[in-house]
């Protein structure tokens, strides 16, 4: 039995460019998170922390001083900012890979997480919030170019007319 290798089609410039915009996104992820993170040690974020804990009914329990408050929330609130940033990088990197490697499903996926993305970037604008919007819909477009799909739908049909390899044992 031989196994033929299917030949891959040439990936174009437009998946190439939309990989490294994906890229660029999780990078920006990772600086908004910390940069969130780092913002409630800052004395404005303590502050808003310290009044916020004070003016909570029933906030002070037993021998809890504010002060042990104020740091469980802020240890809270950067443990919630990682796990979030995190997650966030692991989807676009997944992303960006299956892109690379021609799965043309993903482009369905980066639309409807982007989709989100523009909806809570409406809800609460920030610079970075609209920077990495722009360049996760620039990644968008170039994915639904012809040359992309072109591309993707390549990949897929020598996929499935490829033959994939038995393994014995």
């Amino acid at each position: 039995m031989s196994i033929t290798p299917y030949a891959a089609p040439v990936r174009p410039s437009t998946l190439v460019m939309a990989f490294w915009l994906l890229l660029a996104s999780a990078a920006l992820t990772v600086v908004s998170s910390a940069t969130a993170a780092l913002a409630v040690f800052s004395p404005e974020g303590e502050a808003a922390l310290r009044t916020s804990l004070e003016a909570t009914p029933g906030a002070q329990v037993g021998e809890i001083g504010t002060d042990t408050l104020v740091a469980v929330s802020q240890t809270t609130a950067v443990a919630i900012q990682a796990f979030l940033a995190v997650f966030s990088v692991v989807i676009v990197l997944w992303i960006a890979f299956s892109l690379r490697a021609g799965r043309r499903y993903i482009r369905v996926v980066l639309t409807i997480l982007t989709s989100l993305q523009l909806i809570a970037t409406l809800a609460a604008p920030s610079v970075i919030a609209v920077v990495s919007l722009v360049v996760v819909l620039t990644a968008v477009v170039l994915v639904w170019l012809p040359a992309s799909s072109g591309y993707l739908n390549a990949r897929t049909a020598a996929r499935r007319g490829a033959t994939e390899p038995v393994m014995v044992g």
